[in-house]
């Protein structure tokens, strides 16, 4: 560089003092000189480039942009057309030219009906792009060795109703129908690792008859696993029958009638409990360590749970309480340390709290949860409570202290912590919020609903109706209102209000008028609404959509509240919303879910009929089926089918 400008020196300032003897000398540096700046000039081109080349595409961030602009929104715009395929020879160097304007042009020649200048790109442009480098062929992450497990399939399928991933990623499992069903019903199987389930009737063909049976598509068999991920039970929907892996041995529960005496008898291993004259309700619960069962003799009603029978009752309809409207069993709390039910017996009514009773009352309510009247727990077992009548009055029994009397009550809530709980009760015919033993909000005409709590119970908040109008409120603070009533309830707040486990974060659903349907949707989160959007995905499952381990809710939080987010349908394509940041367009895409500790989060999205799992800022794919799931430790797998190999492989 120095030699350069100094023979640009001598030649511009000591050009008249040159002898006839250097005159030549002058010629050769004339000569040196002009090769030395076209040498200069092409190295500092290519260093030019290459520093541009280094710029990388971010899709997320492309914004509309003109000729004559500069900036890095066109450094980007150059980036992802570079990568799209597009030329650029001086690459992402920041500054809209010809050359960007030409590689524009093309671009919009390949879709738009029309003529484009390429003197700018606009949003219908931005999003043809997206969509252009979503399509791009990704290639199948590479894992180290030791990450990845291959399963031969053991029969060919028709289609994959479930697929999921145990709480550790020990297990991965496929629930499939057969490629040639019999008869025209459709036969369902269960592949878990290597080995093979095949669904069976256990009763009506005889006590040692194992027939197959056919299941319905919308209760397709699904284990459940433990927390230890040692063990794994699947139950075979509506059929009073499981497989259980313990840990250490496979074995079968079961009911069956027996045709020799029409009797009934329940199968727990090699052990065999009756006769009776009726058995049913068999639950196998935490692996196989907890077994129950309801069953009648002489005339009376027993609950059996392992080795301890609890009865008689009088009443089959009033002596269970259910989590499961479509079911008869005791309700049992998360952590299988609680179970509770309601039973009659000489005419009053009694709950039972493991070895404990409590009562008479005139009447209690359940038998259905759902009916929000029955034994509720925490999820950690801490705090139980129900509602009962006595004297007309009515009241609420928490753990072994009465709260009431009252008008009527209804609604009991815990945080799944069991700090705290609340109830909906009425006084004068207004209606009040009751939380814990001593805070009270209202009157209200109307309660939508009961009180829902932030995991760790800092934070809780309610629906509610005043001047036939609909208002969310959480703690002290009322948001609304959201439209008018329609039937007595508020249809714009269709789904439950949803915490971070800490509180920090709340958010929920709402519609602001009824057009065609309940439409379009908006998002509130904390003080700040999204939306609208066409739809969201709410996460129900829907086997003819394809594979899905999780009923998601559509709104997602970490556990810090740091992040949340959701899937929405907007101008025919999906989205995915983390905080403030849109993913997409996709075909269809799932709704977001976070590892534990909040550092990892994903989804999963369709694109031109393929399947692809996006975790963090890594895509892997393309997949015919697919799923992904963080487990309890904040390890990421996914889980495919390559071939004829069910294969699961942890990611980073």
């Amino acid at each position: 560089m120095l030699f350069i400008f100094y023979e640009i020196y001598n030649i511009i300032f000591k050009r008249s003092k040159l002898t006839k003897k250097s005159k030549m000398s002058y010629k050769k540096s004339i000569k040196l000189t002009i090769l030395s700046l076209i040498l200069f000039s092409f190295i500092f081109s290519s260093f030019s480039y290459s520093a541009s080349a280094k710029v990388t595409c971010n899709p997320n961030t492309l914004k509309p942009v003109k000729y004559g602009q500069k900036g890095k929104d066109v450094k980007n715009l150059q980036a992802c057309l570079i990568e799209a395929g597009y030329n650029i020879p001086t690459g992402a160097n920041g500054y809209y030219g010809i050359q960007t304007k030409n590689a524009v042009k093309k671009f919009y020649s390949e879709w738009y009906k029309g003529k484009w200048t390429g003197n700018s790109i606009d949003a219908k442009g931005i999003a043809k792009l997206k969509e252009k480098l979503l399509s791009k062929k990704i290639k199948p992450s590479i894992v180290s060795e030791g990450k990845i497990r291959r399963y031969k399939l053991k029969e060919s399928f028709n289609k994959i109703l479930l697929m999921g991933i145990s709480p550790l990623g020990k297990y991965v499992y496929i629930t499939y129908d057969l490629e040639n069903p019999v008869n025209e019903e459709i036969y369902i199987n269960v592949q878990i690792n290597d080995q093979l389930y095949q669904p069976v009737r256990s009763y009506g063909e005889g006590e040692e008859a194992f027939n197959r049976v056919a299941v319905f598509y919308y209760v397709p068999p699904k284990p459940l696993f433990g927390d230890d991920d040692k063990s794994y039970v699947l139950d075979i929907p509506g059929e009073n029958y499981y497989y259980v892996f313990d840990g250490s041995q496979k074995w079968v529960a079961r009911v069956y009638r027996s045709d020799k005496d029409k009797k009934y008898y329940v199968q727990i291993k090699d052990k065999i409990y009756g006769p009776y004259e009726w058995a049913g309700d068999l639950k196998i619960l935490n692996g196989g360590k907890i077994y129950l069962f309801s069953f009648q003799r002489y005339g009376k009603y027993y609950i059996q749970i392992n080795d301890k029978t609890y009865g008689p009752a009088d009443n089959r309809e009033v002596i269970i309480s259910s989590n499961d409207y479509s079911t008869f069993a005791p309700v049992v709390s998360n952590d299988y340390s609680k179970f509770g039910w309601v039973f009659e017996k000489d005419g009053k009514y009694y709950v039972q709290i493991n070895d404990k009773t409590y009562g008479p009352y005139d009447k209690t309510y359940g038998p259905y949860e759902w009916a929000s009247k029955s034994v509720k727990f925490s999820d950690d077992g801490s705090r139980y409570g129900w509602i009962f009548s006595k004297d007309g009055w009515y009241y609420v029994q928490i753990n072994d202290e009465i709260l009431g009397p009252y008008e009527d009550v209804d609604y009991l809530t815990f945080s799944s912590n069991g700090t705290s709980f609340g109830i909906v009760f009425q006084k004068d015919n207004s209606k009040y919020i009751q939380i814990n033993k001593d805070k009270i909000y209202g009157p209200y005409e109307r309660i939508q609903g009961g009180v829902y709590f932030s995991r760790d119970g800092s934070n809780y908040g309610w629906e509610f109706i005043k001047n036939d109008k609909c208002y969310v409120q959480i703690k002290e603070k009322t948001y609304g209102p959201y439209g008018d009533i329609s039937e007595g309830s508020c249809p714009i707040l269709s789904f439950p209000i949803f915490f971070s486990e800490n509180g920090s974060k709340y958010g929920w659903i709402f519609y602001k008028e009824k057009k065609e349907g309940w439409s379009p949707p908006f998002v509130q989160i904390n003080d700040q609404t999204y939306g609208p959007y066409k739809e969201i995905n709410y996460g129900r499952y829907n086997p003819s959509d394809g594979p899905t381990d999780e009923r998601f809710d559509p709104i997602q939080f970490s556990k810090d509240g740091s992040k949340y987010g959701w899937a929405y349908y907007k101008e025919n394509d999906w989205y995915i919303v983390l905080n403030d940041k849109i993913y997409g367009p996709y075909d269809y895409a799932s709704g977001i879910i976070f590892s534990n500790d909040g550092s990892k989060y994903g989804w999963e999205f369709e694109k031109d009929q393929k399947k692809y799992i996006q975790i963090n800022d890594k895509i892997y794919g393309p997949y015919d089926y697919a799923t992904f799931t963080f487990t309890k430790d904040n390890k990421a797998y996914i889980a495919y089918i390559s071939g004829n190999e069910l294969v699961i492989e942890e990611v980073e």
